[in-house]
């Protein structure tokens, strides 16, 4: 049976966007389309090469592809897991401190991940700190050809995820923003003087 259920928001509308993304977005200041089209990237990474763990540079943030081999738990003050992540030329460690069980259980089950992040050398040993991980099964995508945008974000929006919602924004392309724009002047022109609020207009 085709699901029927209309979105109850603007930011509903876009794939991933339930009632927490919402609320997330909210706190950013985000409401809609058009404040996603205007929420600018703080920096840029490059994400464009592949390297692998022999040829680390520590301190500088990088991109490798591999697998994740061995997890554990740690308990404690604050629980950790423990990961061992290897490609063709070594192995290094990643230290979670946020996760969950779910989480672990599709890291194990990835045929192959990568990670960018900035490694450090802890007691001999190459290390990650939270890296940003992306999982796939069987073949993984091509790199990036472009530089990877990085907005500023809250708690409950990952990087990954306020990338896809904007970037579905932007693929509305100009045509759908065009015709908003349109709209709004001829409810200015035809408004017989009445007053229209600015959050009501995309473009002015």
């Amino acid at each position: 049976m085709p699901n029927t259920r209309q979105p109850s928001s603007e930011l509903q509308s876009l794939t991933g966007v339930g009632p927490k993304v919402e609320q997330a977005l909210n706190r950013l200041g985000l409401y809609s389309f058009r404040d996603l089209l205007f929420h600018l990237p703080a920096r840029y990474e490059d994400r464009t090469t592949r390297v692998d763990i022999a040829s680390l540079k520590p301190g500088i943030p990088q991109l490798l592809e591999g697998e994740i081999t061995s997890q554990s738990v740690i308990p404690g003050r604050r629980m950790q897991a423990v990961l061992t992540f290897e490609d063709i030329t070594g192995a290094a460690r990643i230290r979670l401190f946020h996760f969950s069980r779910a989480y672990l259980t599709t890291l194990k089950s990835a045929d192959s991940v990568r990670i960018f992040g900035e490694p450090r050398i802890h007691q001999g040993v190459t290390e990650f700190i939270h890296p940003e991980i992306s999982v796939f099964k069987g073949e993984p995508p091509p790199l990036d050809d472009t530089l990877t945008p990085i907005y500023p974000t809250t708690d409950g929006l990952s990087q990954p995820k306020l990338r896809d919602i904007i970037r579905q924004a932007l693929a509305k392309g100009p045509d759908f923003y065009a015709l908003e724009e349109l709209l709004v002047r001829v409810a200015v022109e035809d408004g017989g003087g009445q007053d229209i609020g600015e959050d009501e207009l995309f473009f002015r």
